[in-house]
């Protein structure tokens, strides 16, 4: 699933609401962002988060929180504001689908890792077993 379009993100050193283009990819989990998008609607990317959660925000507009962390592994937090409340619902519903994805997929991948386990022992104790 994929994401894309403008919203407002809350500067983490002034503390100002600033327009940018915010562009989601569910397979990565990456939420990318530019400071616009130019007429020929190519963005050059400031920066991206690798989706953990997001929360939806009380109080006035259409708040919600995005937190993971950055390229280099670090934590990051964005506050970000949607136009309405049908928009931010829709990026809301999209990110958390992307991260419910993800922690299936990683889920399944432990299981068969498991199994695999399991399934080596078992050929170790039939060889054991075999060489008696």
């Amino acid at each position: 699933m994929k994401m894309e379009g403008f919203l407002k993100s809350k500067g983490q050193t002034l503390g100002k609401w600033n327009k940018r283009y915010f562009k989601y990819d569910g397979a990565e989990r990456t939420l990318k962002w530019a400071a616009e998008k130019d007429s020929e609607g190519f963005a050059k990317w400031k920066a991206s988060i690798t989706v953990d959660s997001v929360s939806k925000m009380p109080g006035p507009g259409y708040r919600f929180d995005v937190v993971g962390y950055d390229a280099r592994g670090q934590p990051l937090e964005l506050r970000l504001a949607a136009e309405t409340n049908e928009v931010r619902r829709q990026w809301l519903a999209t990110l958390e689908e992307g991260n419910e994805i993800h922690a299936e997929q990683e889920e399944g991948i432990e299981i068969h890792a498991e199994q695999e386990e399991g399934n080596g022992v078992q050929a170790r104790n039939a060889e054991a077993k075999m060489e008696e």
